[in-house]
């Protein structure tokens, strides 16, 4: 029961954090166009989830 409210809560924050950490190192070791497309996309979601979850509290 403990393990899936521990799962249940830290499932999206983990999520997000593979998110930046896959962004931040394609930013890191490309140098091609696709990586830096890859980058500004994973780094993107992040952002796009904490706006959102803003706005959605705010109303």
């Amino acid at each position: 029961m403990k393990n899936r409210l521990l799962n249940k809560v830290w499932k999206i924050p983990t999520v997000v954090a593979l998110l930046t950490l896959v962004g931040l190192t394609c930013a890191l070791v490309g140098e091609e166009l696709y990586w830096d497309i890859g980058s500004w996309i994973c780094l993107a979601i992040p952002i796009y989830i904490m706006i959102t979850k803003y706005y959605h509290l705010k109303i």
